[in-house]
């Protein structure tokens, strides 16, 4: 693992765990020594991806990652385009309606508006979502380019619950069909006992 692939790797860390961290904390979960993550986070820290608390010596996320998120936004207002219709939708059904976006990992959970129901499905900030298990990253299938749909289909479909789909020619028919629908479907595919619909936007 590169020197970038391991900072971006304790970024994310920061990023899934309790709103501060300790270095011992950080170094033993992404497996690295004490020194090398200690660098990687005196060099975060100089660009602003990373603060550290003088009391507590605990480190966090810095203002930098937000910086980033606005000009990123403001070059593709994907989130100004996109969540009025994600508030429409969840006004209108009630349930739990969350907005994702491509990346080569999967679909990032880039807005989240959750039920008020007691009974309700959660989704989490950041959250990667897998293309082949859920009915979001089946619309995106149905109507991205070829070569993303085909570096999907080519695996690994890993199974998350006995519902996954887990081969390239069922998923094939899912596509096809929530193409000729405009949206998709999705049972259990990622968790059990949630039954969710999709549609790109």
């Amino acid at each position: 693992m590169g020197t970038v692939s391991k900072a971006i790797s304790l970024l994310e860390m920061l990023g899934r765990s309790a709103p501060e961290t300790a270095l011992a904390d950080l170094a033993r979960r992404a497996g690295f020594d004490k020194a090398t993550t200690r660098r990687l986070l005196v060099s975060l820290i100089e660009h602003g991806l990373v603060e550290q608390d003088e009391a507590t010596r605990l480190y966090r996320l810095g203002a930098g990652i937000a910086r980033l998120a606005l000009m990123r936004e403001a070059q593709f207002p994907f989130l100004r385009m996109a969540v009025p219709v994600v508030e429409q939708l969840a006004a209108e059904t009630g349930e739990t309606v969350h907005l994702s976006e491509y990346s080569k990992r999967g679909l990032i959970s880039v807005h989240v508006i959750e039920s008020a129901k007691a009974n309700r499905v959660s989704v989490q900030l950041g959250e990667v979502l897998p293309m082949h298990a859920t009915a979001s990253g089946i619309a995106f299938l149905a109507f991205t380019e070829e070569h993303v749909r085909a570096g999907v289909l080519a695996g690994p479909l890993p199974a998350f619950t006995p519902y996954t789909i887990g081969d390239a020619e069922t998923l094939v028919e899912h596509i096809a069909a929530a193409r000729v629908r405009g949206h998709s479907t999705g049972s259990q595919g990622y968790e059990e006992g949630v039954l969710s619909v999709a549609a790109p936007i």
